[in-house]
């Protein structure tokens, strides 16, 4: 079976992937076709969560544009991998808004909250971009709040990396 996931990372996707999931038959594959231009984070993760825990059944490819949280799933899903033709990709930190009040803090327990946890993650993604093999200059790009956009070449290259470390 085929699925193409195409459009912002958001619940829609969610629930696609998931129909497709269990509308799949017994002893058979998915092939996932993954184009978009990111999305909402929470999605992110439950994409990568539903990926990971059918990862022997599932072939993810991406096609087009691997951007912010599609290029966080494609190369941190475990299933099988590849790209088609032309792909390209971009990364960059979770963006999130964080109320600021006239003093410079955040404005409520939540916002605190919320920027504690970005403080977080962004050691976490720090890491992910490291061990996928990201140069010194793509991940300093990265850590002053830049987008980083990826050739089909290097996006092949960091691939083929992460093929070579299984």
């Amino acid at each position: 079976m085929i699925v193409y996931l195409n459009g912002n990372i958001e619940p829609e996707l969610v629930d696609k992937l998931s129909e497709a999931l269990n509308k799949l038959q017994k002893n058979k594959s998915l092939s996932i076709y993954l184009h978009t231009d990111g999305g909402d984070l929470n999605a992110q993760e439950t994409i990568l969560d539903i990926i990971d825990n059918n990862r022997d059944k599932i072939e993810l490819i991406g096609s087009g544009f691997l951007f912010s949280a599609g290029f966080n799933i494609f190369f941190r899903a475990t299933c099988k991998k590849r790209l088609a033709f032309d792909t390209v990709g971009m990364a960059h930190f979770i963006w999130t808004a964080v109320e600021i009040d006239q003093s410079g803090r955040a404005k409520s327990d939540f916002d605190k909250f919320q920027s504690k946890e970005l403080k977080r993650s962004k050691k976490a993604y720090i890491e992910f971009f490291k061990e996928l093999g990201l140069t010194s200059t793509e991940l300093n790009d990265i850590k002053k709040g830049n987008e980083h956009y990826f050739t089909n070449e290097r996006m092949t290259e960091l691939l083929n990396n992460e093929n070579g470390k299984k």
